[in-house]
Parts: C-alpha cells; structure tokens; sequence
C-alpha cells in the first residue's frame, strides 16, 4: 500500500491534517483580504468633557460594592459554617444569592450611569 492511500484511508489523519493546512492558508493570506477598517477611537476624536459629579458618582458606587461585598462574605462565611443549624444555612445562602443580584443591579445602574455621562459629554 502507498503512502498516499495510507494517508487518505486514516480519516483522523487526513481530517486533521485538512484543518491544519486551511488554518495555516487563511492565517498566511490574512493580509491578503481585504478587510474592514478599525473604527476610530472614541477618546481620540472627542474633545475632553469633565462633568461635574463624576467623581462623587464613582466614590459612592464603589462604596456600595464594597458594603455589598463586604454583606457577601459575611452570607457566604455563615451559609458554610457548621456551627449553624441547616435551615439556618439554606437562609444564609438564600441572602448571599440576593446579594450577589444587588451586586449585579448595582454593576448594570452604574454602567448605564456613565453612559449616560458619555452621552452627554459627546454633545
């Protein structure tokens, strides 16, 4: 038997041999296509706007992260701790689960927030 019909009657080698060599061809022809132009930064072609109460905005979201954090680890050290009775636990851990959605709600108002601020600043 030739090497060559050795090698296209193995289908795991022929198959990954097929996805190296198409890897390989489009990664040297990368270049080559034309693709779409990079989208201009947005810092670079804004003029710099400083809003009043940015700072305060950050200072008391990530004071609220902190006491939601801090409210987190206490939950979390108290749903696993064996000197609490199960009911107890489940408790625990029924808060730790409502604490980590504030985080989240606390993540997503302040995201939409600067947002805002972007959107503003942009006009």
């Amino acid at each position: 038997m030739s090497f060559k019909s050795n090698f296209e009657s193995h289908p795991v080698v022929f198959g990954l041999s097929l996805i190296v060599v198409g890897f390989g061809v489009g990664f040297a022809f990368r270049g080559y296509l034309p693709g779409s132009a990079a989208p201009p930064l947005v810092a670079a072609t804004t003029s710099i706007c400083n809003i009043r109460g940015s700072e305060e905005l950050a200072k008391g979201h990530n004071a609220r992260l902190e006491d939601l954090r801090q409210s987190l680890a206490f939950y979390e050290e108290q749903s696993s701790s064996s000197g609490n009775i199960e009911p107890y636990q489940e408790r625990y851990k029924e808060s730790a689960s409502r604490v980590r959605q504030d985080i989240s709600q606390e993540i997503e108002v302040f995201k939409a927030s600067v947002l805002a601020l972007a959107t503003k600043c942009a006009e």
